[in-house]
């Protein structure tokens, strides 16, 4: 492959691995920030990590991972989510993680 397409694939690679990190680490301590969601969009995902978290909303920020991809309607809500949307968001993500990690 090309320098360019190697290059690009290993950021791809760093960038996932630091996203599972964090979350992993947030789900040991308990909590919402540091997790991310994602959502589908086009020929892929848009991927977001919750920043703040309080009893009824969560804040999240894009992540330019891949092809950046981005959801117009949080994106319209100044990226605040309510908490019940995101968390969901998470037991789906978490569901499907799970369901593939076991049909290895």
């Amino acid at each position: 492959m090309s320098e360019y397409i190697d290059n690009f694939l290993a950021t791809m690679e760093r960038q996932m691995a630091e996203l599972k990190a964090n979350d992993a680490a947030a789900v040991a301590a308990d909590t919402l920030v540091g997790r991310y969601i994602q959502e589908g969009i086009a020929d892929g995902y848009a991927y977001y990590v919750i920043v703040k978290a309080n009893s009824r909303t969560v804040t999240v920020e894009h992540v330019d991972y891949c092809d950046g991809y981005r959801v117009p309607m949080i994106e319209s809500m100044d990226c605040k989510l309510p908490i019940k949307a995101a968390v969901e968001n998470l037991r789906r993500r978490d569901f499907m993680a799970d369901l593939f990690a076991k049909a290895q």
